[in-house]
């Protein structure tokens, strides 16, 4: 996932393979000047074992993580199983038991339940869209397993009053449950929704 920050200008970002040449009419990451853009994407391995990202646009300061990888199902990988697009997690209307803002470093949990609306399979990885609106200050969400310590990647980051959303894959901890950190000194209002899901069968 690749994230831009502090862009002197606007412009966008093209990640492809290591190696080949780059894509004419495609776009990873686009964003504006002197804002927090990122967006989760995927990008085949160059031969080398690395993929190049290009910058289309002024000066900025380039965050990439990695939340996974493919792989054929000869080599026993997870598979991926759709489903009706779901809302789990609506803050501004109190779905998903929250009505109102999370607060300033505090964290939201999708509780075990919350994820059995979209399967009962053990360990799920679960396909989300999470959105963040009405934002009162600048900073970043991350989301995690129950159980298990925040990693030190970001999901998604916003400035203040902006309303912004990424894809995540995230695995279900203890319980099956997902815990996202509101990693900001003000509060937002989180909205997630579920399209699908990996799981070994």
């Amino acid at each position: 996932m690749p994230a831009a920050t502090d862009e002197a200008t606007g412009g966008y970002l093209v990640a492809y393979a290591s190696g080949a040449h780059p894509p004419a009419l495609d776009t990873t990451l686009s964003f504006g000047t002197s804002s927090i853009a990122a967006d989760a994407g995927d990008v085949p391995l160059g031969s080398d074992g690395k993929i190049a990202i290009v910058n289309h646009g002024g000066a900025i300061d380039l965050v990439a993580d990695v939340l996974g990888y493919y792989t054929a199902a000869s080599q026993g990988g997870d598979l991926y199983h759709a489903t009706n697009p779901t809302r789990l997690v609506d803050t501004r209307d109190g779905l998903g038991d929250i009505l109102g803002p999370v607060g300033a470093g505090a964290t939201y949990t999708i509780a075990g339940g919350g994820v059995q609306r979209i399967t009962t399979a053990a360990a799920p990885v679960l396909a989300l869209n999470i959105t963040v609106t009405q934002p009162s200050m600048r900073g970043n969400l991350v989301a995690f397993p129950q159980g298990a310590p925040p990693p030190g990647t970001s999901n998604l980051n916003w400035n203040a009053s902006q309303t912004i959303a990424n894809s995540a894959l995230v695995p279900g901890g203890g319980g099956d449950g997902i815990v996202i950190l509101n990693n900001s000194s003000g509060t937002i209002h989180l909205i997630v929704d579920c399209s699908g899901f990996f799981a070994s069968s």
